[in-house]
């Protein structure tokens, strides 16, 4: 269910934005229908998990009580001396990087248990600890602001050695997983307003 949330969200982001580049109307219409059955997938797979109880929830916020304006600089600040709490948008940002991670971390390790080639195999367990690091430094960050990060999935990996699929599909579906988080990380970038945010998705990217 997990990976069928995740895979929806990615094709509403892709199909998206072929809508933009298409000129064709035809052409329009056929990712138009992308875009609305990938909702729908998104739709019922988040209201089948909230039903068996495994949807994980994004962190609750309080509203402010009165309004803040921003009048210094060091607002944009977060590399030296006293850093803000993160905004509600940072926030959001943080927590999805670490929910897409521990997604991808497991869809590693898992597909590490299967493989037969060495060298594939390596590439895989790789990527668990490039995931690793990353939920690292998200979980740092969220967790100097009081807030909770994501549950861990590691428990839903079993210890089977049988693949689901050839070698050659597992690294496409990688390679599509690590395009979506160039992607994320590319857009949590531009929306996150403090500077040592920017630079920790610059490193994740």
């Amino acid at each position: 269910m997990a990976y069928l949330l995740h895979m929806s969200k990615f094709g509403m982001t892709a199909h998206a934005g072929g809508i933009t580049l298409a000129c064709r109307k035809d052409i329009h219409d056929l990712f138009h229908n992308y875009v609305e059955e990938a909702i729908r997938l998104n739709g019922t797979t988040r209201e089948v998990m909230k039903e068996k109880g495994v949807f994980i929830r994004p962190p609750y916020m309080d509203y402010p009580k009165e309004v803040e304006f921003v009048t210094e600089q060091k607002f944009l600040t977060g590399w030296f001396g006293h850093k803000r709490s993160l905004l509600a948008l940072e926030t959001s940002h943080l927590y999805m990087t670490s929910l897409n991670n521990e997604l991808g971390k497991d869809v590693l390790l898992g597909f590490s248990q299967v493989a037969k080639d060495s060298e594939i195999k390596k590439h895989f367990i790789r990527g668990t600890k490039i995931t690793s690091d990353i939920l690292y430094n998200t979980h740092k960050t969220l967790h100097e602001s009081d807030i909770p990060a994501s549950m861990t999935w590691d428990t839903c990996v079993t210890s089977s050695t049988i693949a689901p699929y050839s070698e050659q599909i597992m690294l496409c579906f990688v390679n599509a997983l690590c395009a979506l988080g160039v992607a994320t990380y590319g857009s949590a970038m531009s929306l996150s307003i403090r500077h040592d945010l920017a630079a920790l998705y610059s490193k994740f990217i």
